[in-house]
């Protein structure tokens, strides 16, 4: 019974506590991270969001630690304040060491409002948009974004078609290597892949879309913060070593052995322009030079020469086919697995179809040689650098890296070395394929593979000298055992393993990502009456002219508000000491940050003509994600 009571009293306690145990949110929120930094006597500066008139909004705050050499450089962090009291001690060192550190270039802190709430309106305010228009010089800015409270760690640096620059890019991936924070670094990164529509970060986009070098971290709150602030500091480092910031978006970079190796335009189109002086040299050697070696060559290639147009109907065919098997199953498998199950559909039936082929061929046509396939496979490696060369200059290093296994196959005669060729060029597009399904939105990933009609062509293209490499192994082994026995058991053998290989990879990277990338449901609810929420207005008439006073009062401070006045024929507002936009040509919306307090007061000119107030509230449950609306309007007659 003592016992109980002891429990009872400290459940009671526990209770009562819990609200100070809470986070602050709103003006609170931005007034308790203002003590703070003011504690440490780091000059904090606030950033009003809209013009309030007599209201108390929440505000950004920022701090600036101005180099001692004249310079117009500045590197500019944001965070977000609701990360703010969880990791108030990583911030206390860090201010500390920009306070006591000098650098030749400015930074600047930035503790942005707003950036973390649910779009679950229109017309939202977010800080660092706001902060964004109060810069002058935006081509001298460099931005790095943080989100201390992610789900799991994560480099963002591209959006919405846009990616940072190839020197940006190129210096995070070689400082986080050295730190202790894991990002599973990909092995390369092409600018390419990047700039699809469905990579979409909405504070990235603010800056990459004005042309702002910036990136994204978003780091688990389990992250030591020792490790973020070494981290920090590397960041810094890396940049003052920095002397070139083109804006370059069309780059490679490979990680290797801790180090990363940065593929420029600059370089890629010298890399072309010496590939085909090259091959103008090697045609004019293979034509004037050696006439038997090309007599010898056309005629084996006359024998075989429709193998490249055959494979590539083949692979069409065999795409088509898989889509044709998967458009049944796809409304019953998730979107990471459904992606690799129509792929692997697509190189299952296209290796069928092409094996098919090609078995017909060694049956039928004994005029070709190995060396013939050789050929082919370099004719079309080489047409597919400059196919894909008009279609993004970055894919160019990837698809000369296989045009180089082409020229291999013709240096050694040897089967196996053909058979690991073929390993080694598919390895290309294995990565690319699980970094672009590994790092996007799934859904968007798989309606832009599954619905658009150049991906099949796109892939026939490049899968073509991988075929082409299969062909010649196939070829390699016909002739060397004299059976066409010999030849159905190696299909059959290839054929397993590619089964069981994407059966493998399917559960495995699917389960995976599945998992990383389920996103959050949000849930609305309507609630039955509006008590909560009291409009009322009075009019003052001040030299001819209508001054109206609207009070909003709310029983508890919402997590968003929105307040619109709509007009029968022409807007309701004429001007106002409070921002707001026009959402149509008779209606306005006044502008309100996250968590806007309790009783709100607009003052704006009237033209008295008939109208609706319509003001909309959004509570939380106190379940995470689950919100209740509440809505109360008032018709006011002319």
């Amino acid at each position: 019974m003592l016992y109980s009571k002891k429990l009872i009293t400290i459940l009671l306690i526990s209770l009562t506590l819990f609200p100070f145990f809470s986070q602050p949110k709103g003006v609170d929120l931005c007034d308790s991270v203002f003590d703070s930094l003011k504690k440490q006597k780091t000059h904090p500066q606030t950033q009003t969001l809209v013009s309030s008139s007599d209201n108390f909004f929440p505000y950004n705050i920022y701090m600036d630690f101005n180099s001692k050499v004249e310079t117009d450089q500045t590197l500019l962090f944001i965070f977000n304040q609701e990360d703010y009291l969880q990791n108030d001690h990583l911030f206390s060192e860090f201010l500390q060491y920009l306070k006591n550190s000098d650098f030749d270039f400015n930074i600047q802190i930035l503790f942005s409002y707003g950036e973390k709430q649910k779009n679950l309106k229109d017309n939202i305010i977010y800080g660092q948009d706001i902060f964004l228009d109060t810069i002058d010089y935006k081509d001298n800015y460099t931005v790095i974004i943080f989100n201390l409270s992610a789900d799991y760690n994560k480099i963002i640096s591209s959006s919405n078609g846009k990616t940072a620059p190839a020197w940006l890019v190129k210096n995070l991936f070689e400082i986080i290597p050295y730190s202790n924070i894991d990002f599973s670094l990909p092995f390369y990164y092409v600018s390419q892949q990047f700039r699809y529509n469905f990579y979409n970060d909405r504070q990235l986009d603010t800056f990459l879309s004005q042309k702002i070098p910036s990136v994204k971290f978003n780091l688990k709150d389990n992250v030591l913060h020792e490790d973020i602030y070494k981290f920090l500091q590397s960041i810094i480092n890396s940049y003052s070593f920095t002397t070139n910031k083109d804006f370059d978006q069309n780059f490679l970079v490979i990680n290797l052995f801790g180090k990363s190796f940065c593929y420029s335009e600059t370089l890629i189109v010298r890399t072309i322009i010496l590939i085909i002086l090259s091959f103008v040299f090697f045609l004019v050697i293979f034509f004037d030079v050696n006439a038997k070696l090309q007599k010898k060559a056309w005629k084996e290639l006359k024998s075989i020469w429709y193998a490249i147009p055959s494979t590539f109907i083949c692979i069409i065919s065999g795409c088509i086919l898989g889509q044709v098997v998967y458009l049944p199953a796809e409304n019953y498998l998730n979107s990471s697995f459904s992606i690799y199950f129509l792929y692997s559909f697509y190189l299952l039936f296209s290796f069928i179809l092409c094996t098919i082929y090609y078995i017909f061929e060694e049956i039928t046509n004994n005029f070709f040689s190995e060396r013939a396939i050789d050929y082919l496979i370099v004719i079309t490696t080489f047409v597919n650098q400059f196919i894909f060369l008009f279609v993004d200059v970055s894919l160019f290093p990837v698809f000369m890296l296989t045009c180089f296994f082409a020229i291999l196959s013709i240096l050694f005669k040897r089967n196996s070395i053909h058979i690991f060729l073929f390993v080694l060029m598919i390895f290309p597009y294995v990565i690319y394929a699980h970094l672009l399904i590994d790092s996007a939105p799934l859904e968007e990933v798989k309606f832009f593979l599954t619905k658009n009609i150049k991906i099949i062509p796109t892939l026939s293209f490049a899968f073509c000298p991988i075929f082409l490499m299969l062909f010649r192994i196939l070829t390699g082994n016909r002739r060397k055992f004299s059976s066409h026995k010999a030849l159905y058991i190696e299909s059959l053998i290839i054929f397993s393993i590619l089964l069981i290989s994407c059966i493998l990879l399917s559960s495995i990277r699917s389960t995976m990502i599945y998992k990383k990338n389920q996103t959050e449901k949000i849930s609305v609810l309507k609630a039955d009456s509006s008590q909560s929420i009291s409009i009322k207005i009075t009019d003052n008439t001040i030299m001819n002219e209508t001054i109206r006073t609207l009070y909003v009062d709310f029983d508890k401070e919402p997590e968003q508000a929105s307040i619109k006045i709509i007009g029968m024929n022409t807007l309701p507002v004429l001007y106002s000491d409070n921002s707001y936009v026009p959402i149509s040509t008779t209606s306005i919306e006044f502008l309100l940050p996250e968590n806007p307090s309790k009783n709100l007061i607009f003052n704006y000119g009237t033209n008295k003509k008939a109208c609706t107030i319509l003001v909309t509230a959004l509570y939380s449950t106190g379940i995470k994600n689950e919100f209740i609306k509440e809505y109360k309007t008032l018709q006011l007659e002319e």
